[in-house]
């Protein structure tokens, strides 16, 4: 779907029983998809023992990008510790993962059946004002980073602040530094203003890892049409989040709610514009206690407190899938928000 022409026709909210043509079609694109998860937060996620990994290789993912620190918790040696730590642990798994620095290692990965593996930061913090960490995290496998988490930092605002300020001017240098290094500039809980003038600085592809439509659901955290027609602008791609809290007023991490976000920025850009980043979490007790910790970060949304009960597992790329299927997308446009799109951006800026 390189036009909009598509619109959501799903009754009372709920999915029609697919046929068995429908189902077979989404199981062949499901077993011959490249599927990319942008952001996995990996201090949430239980990745020591590559357990939650395993469930992505088996739902079919041939990449996923593990979130190594944000902004409110970790400085740079403490990156450089939790690095090493999911390095080793993959690298002592070659049957099942390889830890990616270029797309070829992403085609490698997809070639032996094995998942593909790289980092990102939610946040800029832990370069703690020295611009040489963004090449050393670089080189270790962080190739994407947002700019800020929330609140203001350094770089510029956060989506939840009071304020709505711009980029710095050490904003400016720290995206002409990523893109000179190779690393994805990523506006994913930064500012409105934050984010469009950082897509004017940059000279890459710019994306949003994971960020719904603020045109389906009114939230901080989501992000308005112009916003999504900028990154688009610039050859990017806004990947789709499975957060309930980001979904609807039901919070419900279900493929319908996920579906309306798609169908929205596709309809509005191309489908060659969406990608997937779910931020599958399966300690949700300690992630909402350090919400409850970090209470300036996450203000009320329209005057109701943001609560954080449903996330989207890795499973739902399925019904997420038969979802796209029933509602007329084509097979090159599903491959494409699966996971070719996300590629096509990868191969641009990493290399």
């Amino acid at each position: 779907m390189s036009e909009a022409t598509h619109t959501t026709e799903l009754v009372n909210g709920a999915r029609p029983p697919a046929t068995s043509d429908e189902t077979a079609r989404a199981e062949a694109l499901r077993r011959d998809s490249l599927i990319w998860d942008m952001t996995l937060p990996g201090m949430f996620s239980g990745l020591n023992d590559g357990a939650t990994l395993d469930r992505y290789r088996a739902a079919g993912y041939g990449f996923v990008s593990v979130t190594v620190g944000n902004d409110s918790t970790w400085n740079a040696s403490e990156i450089l510790r939790r690095l090493a730590t999911f390095r080793t642990t993959l690298k002592r798994q070659p049957e099942k993962f390889v830890v990616v620095g270029t797309a070829s290692d992403i085609e490698r990965a997809r070639a032996q059946g094995t998942l593909a593996v790289s980092f990102h930061l939610q946040g800029t913090n832990a370069l703690e004002g020295d611009l040489s960490w963004v090449e050393a995290f670089f080189r270790l496998g962080v190739t994407h980073m947002l700019l800020a988490y929330n609140n203001k930092n350094a770089v510029g605002d956060g989506c939840a602040e009071r304020t709505d300020a711009g980029l710095s001017r050490y904003g400016v240098s720290l995206i002409e530094e990523m893109n000179r290094v190779g690393m994805i500039v990523d506006g994913s809980h930064s500012g409105y203003r934050t984010t469009m003038e950082a897509i004017e600085v940059s000279t890459r592809p710019f994306i949003f890892s994971h960020a719904n439509a603020a045109g389906v659901f009114q939230h901080y955290r989501n992000i308005r049409d112009d916003q999504i027609e900028a990154c688009a602008a610039s050859g990017g791609v806004v990947g789709i989040t499975g957060v309930g809290a980001y979904l609807s007023e039901d919070g419900e991490a279900s493929p319908e709610n996920v579906f309306r976000h798609i169908d929205h920025v596709a309809s509005l850009v191309g489908a060659r514009h969406v990608g997937l980043g779910f931020d599958f979490i399966t300690e949700i007790d300690t992630f909402a206690a350090r919400v409850g910790d970090t209470a300036d970060q996450w203000p009320s949304n329209n005057g109701k407190p943001v609560r954080f009960d449903q996330f989207a597992a890795p499973e739902i790329v399925g019904p997420v899938i038969e979802t796209m299927c029933r509602q007329g997308y084509s097979d090159d446009d599903v491959r494409q928000v699966l996971g070719g799109n996300f590629l096509r951006v990868f191969k641009a800026v990493v290399g």
